[in-house]
């Protein structure tokens, strides 16, 4: 071998050297990494949507809310059924897929459901989803072999059911998307098109269940009847969930197969982003879609009324079947049965997501003012400072509540009694504050939960000691953010 040779296999070396231990550090600080990423994504949203929405007032958006029609309402609430009854289906034709031996349908209804609801709401959805299905196919008697390759199959299902179907709703309405966004009709079609071919060669190639390896792993791909039954599923589940915020804003602006693409662009952008269920990202794609053709405090309005059908009503829901069964009265039900048999390995991550709900909410609740009407209401009985300190006290409360979400999570004593002691006292206070529907029903039904379930929080651990994982960090944060993204919109005259 000659002097060059070395010489060249010396510095090939070198740089594959380099070359692993990048990737070593990467993945040693890939979950920091990643948390640095969401808050960098998350400022440049505050600031995105902060600058989307600078000729709007609060007063706007509450006038927006209030002329909602109550029939567009409904017809939300419809959509909104028929899009988590499609997503039940996600489950169902994975265990098809990976046991070929069917379970007891209530069963995966309710696991589908309240992992969905939970995912939805407290994003990173193949974890805190995927965690739900775990402790509930256990239950059931699935391998942890088979429950990671059903959630290995619900994560890239709806990824790229939401891909094709985007690629799909953009080919036809390419005119009308170049026209709202600027770009070249001709380079968003080649873009569809791109992506319609990529995924006919991956339904191509796993037509008959072939298995295709990749390094050390091996995975078997769905055959064509899975493939196509799975599309069709992801189809009705974009359709309806998109229809759910349609009927939410006007209608004569904007037409219902531009706006599908524009939401799946949105549901995609919010995914890729692992923001937490998406907040900021989903909404000022939307807004800077349709800021054009539509009143912003019109799409604002709908986008919160939205959120609260979709992500915050299933979760209520879900705890208020929790509810119910632990009353013992409906034992004999088939479906409360199966929820019985669930509720052990659901109900601390069911009560931990509602706690992280109602103490976003809380925390939400403090930086906007009080409505003047209903001020006036409570000066008749209170004197001013009394309201004012009660705004504070809940505000605290609320970030009381969240906090202790995680220790929720991991089945704390702790965390119970202090998140049932400080609900109690922000549900006091709160009505000191403002009678407001939403957070009443949040926290009487986070009381109700609790007290129904004490039995599934005795681990005697340090509440104020418990590591905070980075996914966790990054909710806060990200709550945080959207908390002063609000207070300055709601004050950005003063």
């Amino acid at each position: 071998m000659t002097p060059a040779t070395d010489t060249e296999n010396t510095g090939e070396m070198e740089k594959k050297g380099a070359l692993y231990r990048v990737l070593y550090l990467f993945e040693r600080y890939r979950e920091y990494l990643l948390l640095a990423a969401i808050l960098v994504v998350s400022a440049i949203t505050a600031y995105a949507i902060y600058s989307l929405t600078e000729e709007i007032r609060i007063e706007d958006v509450r006038d927006a809310l209030a002329d909602t029609p109550v029939s567009a309402i409904g017809l939300s609430l419809l959509f909104t059924a028929l899009s988590f009854a499609a997503l039940m289906a996600y489950d169902l034709n994975a265990i098809d897929y990976v046991r070929k031996e069917k379970l007891p349908l209530a069963s995966v209804a309710i696991t589908s459901f309240t992992a969905y609801a939970v995912g939805n709401t407290a994003g990173f959805g193949a974890l805190s989803a995927g965690a739900i299905r775990l402790r509930a196919y256990l239950r059931l008697g699935l391998t942890p072999e088979e429950i990671g390759k059903i959630i290995a199959f619900v994560t890239l299902a709806f990824g790229l059911g939401i891909l094709t179907v985007t690629a799909l709703s953009i080919l036809v309405t390419a005119p009308r998307l170049a026209a709202l966004s600027g770009l070249d009709p001709i380079l968003i079609r080649a873009i569809a098109i791109v992506v319609l071919i990529v995924m006919s060669a991956f339904l191509f190639v796993g037509r008959d269940g072939r298995r295709v390896s990749l390094g050390p792993l091996t995975v078997r791909l769905p055959d064509s009847k899975t493939a196509s039954r799975q599309f069709l599923v992801s189809a009705l589940d974009m359709a309806a969930s998109a229809s759910a915020l349609y009927v939410l804003l006007p209608q004569d602006a904007v037409g219902w197969p531009v706006f599908f693409a524009i939401y799946s662009t949105a549901i995609g952008i919010g995914l890729i982003s692992h923001v937490p269920a998406g907040i900021g990202i989903f909404e000022a794609v939307i807004v800077s879609a349709l800021g054009s053709n539509v009143d912003v405090d019109r799409i604002l309005g709908g986008l919160l009324l939205y959120r609260l059908i979709y992500n915050v009503l299933p979760l209520l829901v879900a705890s208020l079947a929790l509810i119910i069964v632990e009353t013992r009265r409906f034992a004999l039900v088939p479906v409360a049965a199966a929820f019985r048999q669930l509720e052990p390995r659901l109900a601390p991550a069911l009560i931990s997501t509602l706690a992280v709900v109602t103490g976003a909410i809380l925390i939400f609740s403090s930086v906007t003012p009080t409505n003047d009407d209903k001020l006036v209401f409570l000066e008749n009985y209170l004197p001013v400072p009394i309201v004012e300190g009660a705004h504070f006290i809940t505000s605290l409360l609320g970030l009381a509540i969240f906090l202790t979400a995680r220790g929720l999570s991991n089945r704390l004593d702790a965390a119970w009694w202090v998140t049932l002691l400080t609900s109690i006292a922000a549900l006091f206070f709160a009505n000191l504050r403002a009678v407001s529907p939403l957070e009443a029903a949040l926290l009487i039904v986070l009381i109700g939960s609790l007290s129904m379930t004490h039995r599934r929080f005795q681990r005697p651990a340090s509440l104020i000691h418990q590591v905070l994982a980075p996914s966790w960090v990054a909710a806060m944060l990200v709550i945080v953010a959207s908390a002063i993204t609000l207070l300055f919109f709601v004050y950005r005259d003063v």
